[in-house]
């Protein structure tokens, strides 16, 4: 684990960093690859998961960044395509990547099409029988109608209980858990899933969705791009820069802290964080961002 420094320190040096590149782009060689999470990192976290919203003013900011000729942009968040493609409909005629699914899913807006597309029966065929399980299972426990909220996704099922009273939290973890000790006993078929803990969420998805993976697939992706472009262009070093809030992106600053990029966490992480430094919240992103774009 890296040992954090002070949010106010970390974003001077932050600010610091991006005012520099902005001004050495003329002469650098260095393409920033700069991928960011969505909730807690753009968009402020709220009850109600569909009721999120950029930064007010950011946008701008991330049409500037994109059409910068020295960077390469990705979204990457436990959010769906479609959900990344409804917030982020700004970006939609950009030059740029959704990841969905934790990176289990690539999306190119502009092109409309898909570099990673993820299809399995199994998953199909069993999500439905374990949610069916454990609403049932939260209804008998009176949750469902005190705060629980089951958000479906194409791939993967998510339990918020962010509105559940405190008191209650651990007992709803627990029936889901429960959940899916059940599953993996009833399943004759090897268990192709993981649960994947998140700010107040417990989400059950493939085990083979993981943002450190994704990292590691759109440096490839963007270098193999370089190659093919110029000469000029594949002599140019990416940089990655990783901004994000949760747990699940722990794997992405392990990744990118193995290319000696730069891996920030927005707000207190819940534990010690892999993250070469930290930032208060979604504003001190907006400040970075905005830096970066030279405004």
């Amino acid at each position: 684990m890296m040992p954090l420094l002070s949010d106010e320190t970390d974003l001077i040096t932050l600010t610091t960093w991006t005012a520099n590149w902005q001004k050495d782009t003329k002469t650098s060689n260095q393409i920033l690859a700069l991928m960011l999470d969505f909730d807690g990192t753009l968009a402020p976290i709220v009850d109600d998961p569909m009721g999120a919203a950029l930064v007010p003013g950011l946008l701008p900011v991330l049409k500037s960044l994109v059409n910068h000729p020295q960077i390469k942009m990705a979204f990457v968040s436990g959010r769906s395509i479609d959900q990344l493609r409804h917030f982020l409909s700004g970006m939609q005629d950009e030059d740029t990547l959704f990841c969905g699914m934790h990176g289990g899913e690539i999306f190119n807006p502009k092109t409309q099409t898909y570099l990673r597309e993820f299809q399995s029966d199994v998953v199909k065929d069993t999500l439905p029988v374990f949610t069916e399980a454990l609403v049932a299972a939260l209804d008998k426990a009176n949750f469902l109608k005190n705060g629980i909220f089951m958000e479906k996704k194409n791939h993967s099922i998510v339990m918020h209980y962010r509105m559940l009273d405190a008191n209650y939290h651990q007992a709803a973890v627990d029936i889901f858990h429960q959940q899916v000790d059940a599953l993996k006993t009833k399943s004759s078929e090897p268990f192709v899933f993981k649960v994947q803990a998140g700010k107040t969420i417990l989400e059950l998805l493939p085990a083979a969705f993981d943002k450190g993976d994704c990292v590691r697939f759109l440096m490839d992706y963007w270098q193999s791009e370089k190659v093919s472009k110029s000469q000029e262009a594949s002599a140019r070093r990416l940089f990655p820069f990783y901004m994000g809030d949760d747990i699940t992106d722990e794997y992405a600053f392990g990744a990118v802290n193995q290319y000696n990029g730069l891996s920030v966490v927005v707000g207190k992480p819940l534990t010690e964080s892999e993250a070469t430094h930290a930032i208060a919240d979604e504003l001190a992103v907006s400040q970075v961002l905005t830096t970066l774009a030279g405004k």
